[in-house]
């Protein structure tokens, strides 16, 4: 949405221009004040605006189209904050919506982009509707990310909630719907031998996965035995586990930060081997009591529930 932006200040102050032409679903410009009204009500939400607006001394602004917002300090990471593009996105909503207070669910779905929620059609649970918005007029470039050139390919975009796997690959094949995400993994090969199917890798930096620990009940407030079950975790297993197999699918890589990525620690694999026996042991030395277990693993998302089941296996084999 922004044309561009200077730093002033020594860092202290960040001037952001709107692009011109920008217009609300219901017709309205796009306002700086819109903007500026969104960001304060997100920053007093979301954590990582929570975090920024504690170093914000004025969000203000300069004419109809140009944001101008004074820091008591630079903070480098202010631009990635208000521009995040990830889960608790800071979305422009016209000004008289964004007033609403921040603990306060906001009903009205009004925004500026390339598609506009069809409110009449949404059915919760079921199906979600979006048309192509008339009015809107992409950004030069071409499109990366959140930025360059948004173009609206489809008159009409039907969203349907398929929470069963088996149940969406057979409306992919029929043609009901023509795509879908976190494919199964045992559903995986017979949908990649569809000659009208193509199995595609929208995130080719893939995600971590984490066996996170309830540090704060036993026994795993214990941090003796957190590190004895890390040294039964074989990654492998849940690799396996999480993709039908596929070793094209994952990298076994223990490193905190992914491998091949400029902090991404290769050798991190090889230090930490798994030894069932030496955890054991460990488990033993660190006073495990037998006290029960629980493992949460959400059965309805398809890349998280193997990981948990093959988490319970160890942690009953140890």
């Amino acid at each position: 949405m922004a044309e561009g932006h200077i730093v002033e200040n020594d860092g202290r102050t960040y001037v952001i221009k709107l692009r011109e032409g920008l217009k609300f679903h219901n017709g309205e410009p796009v306002r700086a004040q819109d903007a500026i009204q969104s960001l304060k009500r997100w920053a007093g939400r979301e954590t990582f605006g929570q975090t920024v607006a504690k170093f914000v001394d004025k969000w203000g602004v300069a004419n109809d189209r140009t944001l101008r917002i004074k820091l008591m300090q630079p903070i480098p990471i202010f631009l990635e904050a208000i521009a995040r593009g990830s889960a608790s996105i800071p979305f422009i909503i016209p000004e008289h919506i964004a007033k609403t207070d921040p603990f306060t669910q906001v009903t009205d779905a009004t925004g500026s982009g390339p598609y506009r929620f069809v409110k009449e059609e949404f059915v919760p649970g079921q199906i979600a509707v979006y048309v192509r918005n008339k009015d809107y007029i992409p950004a030069s470039g071409p499109a990366d990310w959140t930025s360059g050139a948004k173009i609206a390919h489809f008159e009409r975009l039907e969203w349907q909630a398929l929470p069963e796997q088996a149940t969406a690959a057979a409306a992919l094949r029929s043609g009901q719907i023509d795509w879908y995400e976190q494919v199964q993994p045992d559903l995986v090969p017979s949908l990649r031998a569809h000659p009208e199917i193509r199995i595609g890798n929208a995130n080719p930096t893939g995600f971590n996965g984490i066996l996170r620990f309830n540090h704060l009940q036993a026994p795993f407030n214990n941090q003796a035995i957190r590190r004895a079950v890390l040294l039964a975790v074989n990654q492998q297993d849940y690799m396996q586990a999480l993709t039908g197999g596929d070793p094209t699918s994952y990298v076994n890589c223990r490193s905190m930060f992914p491998c091949g990525t400029p902090h991404g620690a290769d050798t991190a694999l090889q230090q930490m081997p798994a030894d069932l026996s030496r955890a054991r042991a460990a488990l033993k030395a660190a006073g495990y009591d037998g006290a029960k277990v629980v493992v949460l693993s959400p059965a309805d998302v398809p890349t998280i529930h193997p990981m948990g089941e093959v988490t319970a296996d160890l942690l009953k084999r140890l």
